[in-house]
């Protein structure tokens, strides 16, 4: 069916179920349709009806005044209308203006007295029974009629209060700005569409928002007569509205307040929703364009993904690094978020880190400079090590060996002031490895069984004639508390106590230095135990000031070229790393006038009485250690060494068969059999390593790959060792040695195989 001939059938339905008032659908002064209301009242049937010209029925002074309004609205006044009989009645006619395919036409209404009585009890009922607030505006503003829904919304009991109070409306607008402007449309006689505003109720003072829709009602000559207003209390909306604008302007303030850069990502097409204005300023305005962040990193395990608690829940959180087009560099945090109606969307946070990339990459250029500074300093000293090991190797062992010769008692003691003085320089190349090597975390603490009394009598030995130059007597106190043997680095505990001794003794002059040794009771969690011993001297002190200086490396607390006590200033900063290594402390008691004492604790293990008989039995093996049927094979290419080891070794007992070279070496391996290898590392033209490893791979020797190899040489840095033993060799000496310490390295690698 055409739409035209729907909306016309349209037209008639409307008018048929219309039963209380006539209607008539006019097409220039011709009546088209009509409803049976119509044509009870004029007395026409349809066809006389249509027959009939308009204005012989209704005056034209209707009709004048509608077209007066210029416009479509509905207008009514008070006309008489004539019926097909001729008689005449009264009516209150209304009529409007309609599009027809036809042309324009005019739709009118009449009620006549006793139809219009019916109408208006009818809207009377239903005006009191609506649940909607109903109110009547005269054209001054004043309230002349409510429904009791009405009522209740103004704060009144009845229809009837709110006559009585007399309520004018601008008289209660919160507002005067919205008070004028809805006068205004009053007055315009404007219909209003829920136009909304905040009151003080007429009824009981509070506050409250009302939106109203009104229509304008006129007199039968078009005058303004009073408006319909429908009124809905939306308090709570309108407050729930005030209250989501105050958080969005809030948020917006949030958002736009953080300082970087923050996009909201529709993660399906990648536009940006929304950003801040950090973003802005940044990218310029990129809302709505495609936005790309592609993910570039140093390290591979980017981009990352975390979960976080937000309130009770979990989510995910990603983050990487990228980079624009300008070249900064960016670290991006990625937030799923979840827009108003549900739909999924990326909230990503970003970062500025350029200065800090820039900063990690100095960072590294200084790293590695520090790094190849480093390793110049330990190569350096590795060198220097070697070096000054190897003739103080020759030193050494020939005043050991000299004092076997019967030596007269001034030879002795020359040859003892040789010694001690070759000592001394060893001591001093130690502490200077010693302080590199804890510096750079590579000392290692080296547990082995040992008599801490014993330890503490033999060092203090050793200070007794420095301390009889002096005048200074020397007293030891071994507390009852301190057990046989434990397990600790004695050599590291030995370094201690002799650095301490020696600069008690520097700085005394005569008077009484105590030492006193015992194990404290409590038990670490590791389980160690605390070896506790105080050094205490009656010598000038140390300013309390200057106790941190006095454990810096190369520091004297006298610093001056006329100061009275020489030294290198290493004493107290090797002690310091020394009992940290150990896992102890160091404290200094003094007031910088008469005397020191120096408090030290350092971890040791308390031993296993099997294990200290196990360890007396192998010492017994060493000391009875028939070595005159060993034959050894000597590799060294330095003669003076060489020579110092051959006497050493045939003082033992043993047979030495000597090479100068790691090649002669492996010439002498094939012709011949032997008990032990004693190997210098560095030699011309093939090495102490290259040999070992031979020794151990090569089928040549393959009757002689579990051959014992020692170690000889003056290779003393960290991870020396450690590398040597990885190359095959069963045990290591560090140059200068003692002739026991040669013995018992040498017999604990035979007997331990």
């Amino acid at each position: 069916m055409p739409f035209e001939e729907k909306r016309t059938n349209s037209w008639s339905d409307i008018l048929e179920k219309t039963s209380i008032e006539g209607v008539l659908l006019c097409l220039d002064d011709t009546v088209i349709k009509c409803n049976n209301r119509a044509l009870a009242l004029l007395g026409y049937t349809r066809e006389q009806l249509s027959a009939v010209p308009v204005h012989n029925i209704i005056p034209d002074k209707c009709f004048q005044q509608l077209e007066q309004s210029g416009n479509n609205s509905v207008t009514g006044c008070l006309a008489e209308l004539t019926r097909n009989d001729g008689s005449v009645f009264a009516a209150h006619v209304r009529a409007g203006f309609i599009q027809l395919p036809e042309g324009m036409a005019r739709l009118v209404h009449f009620f006549d007295y006793e139809g219009l009585g019916l109408v208006e009890r009818r809207f009377k009922e239903i005006y009191d029974i609506t649940p909607n607030a109903v109110i009547k505006v005269a054209p001054d503003g004043k309230l002349i009629a409510a429904n009791k829904a009405g009522a209740i919304v103004l704060g009144f009991g009845s229809p009837e209060e709110v006559v009585a109070a007399g309520v004018y409306v601008g008289k209660y607008l919160c507002d005067p700005a919205q008070g004028h402007a809805f006068l205004k449309m009053m007055h315009q006689q404007k219909d209003i569409t829920s136009y909304a505003f905040k009151v003080k109720n007429p009824g009981n003072q509070r506050k409250l928002w009302l939106e109203v829709s009104a229509a304008p009602f006129y007199s039968g000559t078009g005058e303004l007569q009073h408006y319909e207003a429908i009124v809905r209390d939306v308090t709570a909306s309108k407050v729930m509205e005030i209250y989501l604008k105050n958080e969005k302007s809030r948020l917006n303030a949030v958002f736009n307040a953080i300082p970087g850069p923050v996009l909201l990502i529709d993660p399906e097409d990648s536009f940006v929703v929304d950003c801040n204005e950090s973003a802005r300023y940044t990218f310029g305005d990129i809302k709505g364009q495609s936005c790309h962040l592609g993910c570039f990193s140093r390290d591979e395990q980017f981009p990352v993904s975390r979960l976080i608690n937000v309130g009770d829940s979990r989510i995910a959180l990603s983050y990487w690094q990228c980079c624009d087009k300008d070249g900064k560099s960016w670290t991006v945090y990625d937030v799923p978020f979840l827009n108003i109606d549900g739909s999924p969307l990326s909230l990503k946070f970003m970062l500025d880190i350029s200065s800090r990339v820039e900063y990690e990459g100095k960072l590294k250029e200084a790293r590695a400079l520090a790094e190849q500074a480093n390793q110049a300093k330990s190569d350096f000293l590795a060198n220097m090590s070697h070096e000054i090991r190897t003739p103080l190797n020759g030193v050494l062992g020939t005043l050991q060996l000299l004092q076997d010769d019967g030596l007269t008692e001034q030879q002795q003691q020359y040859v003892s002031i040789a010694t001690e003085s070759g000592k001394n320089l060893l001591s001093l190349i130690n502490s200077i490895l010693d302080i590199s090597r804890v510096d750079a975390g590579k000392l290692e603490v080296q547990y082995v069984k040992m008599n801490p009394a014993l330890l503490f009598e033999t060092t203090i030995s050793l200070c007794i004639p420095d301390a009889e130059k002096k005048g200074i007597s020397l007293k030891f106190e071994a507390h009852s508390s301190l057990p046989d043997f434990v397990e600790a680095d004695q050599e590291r505990i030995r370094q201690i106590l002799f650095n301490l001794l020696g600069n008690a003794i520097k700085f005394s002059d005569g008077g009484m230095i105590e030492v006193s040794v015992m194990l404290l009771p409590q038990v670490r969690e590791n389980g160690n135990r605390v070896l506790y011993f105080v050094v205490e001297d009656c010598g000038v002190g140390i300013p309390p000031f200057l106790v941190e200086q006095a454990f810096d490396v190369f520091s004297q607390v006298d610093g001056s070229y006329s100061r009275r006590h020489q030294g290198a200033g290493l004493g107290l900063g090797i002690v310091k790393r020394l009992v940290t290594l150990l896992g102890g402390t160091i404290a200094v008691d003094s007031d910088g006038e008469s005397g020191t004492a120096i408090h030290v604790t350092v971890g040791v293990r308390e031993i296993n009485h099997e294990l200290a008989v196990e360890a007396d039995e192998r010492q017994g093996a060493v000391d009875g250690f028939d070595f005159s049927d060993l034959k050894i094979l000597l590799a060294e290419d330095e003669v003076i060494n060489r020579t110092i080891a051959i006497a050493m070794l045939e003082k033992m007992g043993a047979e030495v068969v000597d090479v100068p070279d790691g090649n002669k070496a492996l010439e002498e391996l094939e012709k011949n059999n032997f008990d032990l290898v004693l190997m210098d590392i560095q030699m011309p033209e093939c090495s102490g390593i290259d040999v070992t490893r031979m020794i151990r791979k090569d089928k040549r020797f393959s009757d002689k790959a579990d051959l014992p190899v020692i170690a000889m040489t003056a290779h003393a840095m960290d991870g020396d060792r450690e590398t040597f033993l990885k190359a095959g060799m069963d045990a290591y000496v560090a140059k200068p040695f003692e002739k026991e310490e040669l013995r018992q390295t040498i017999v604990t690698v035979l007997t331990e195989r």
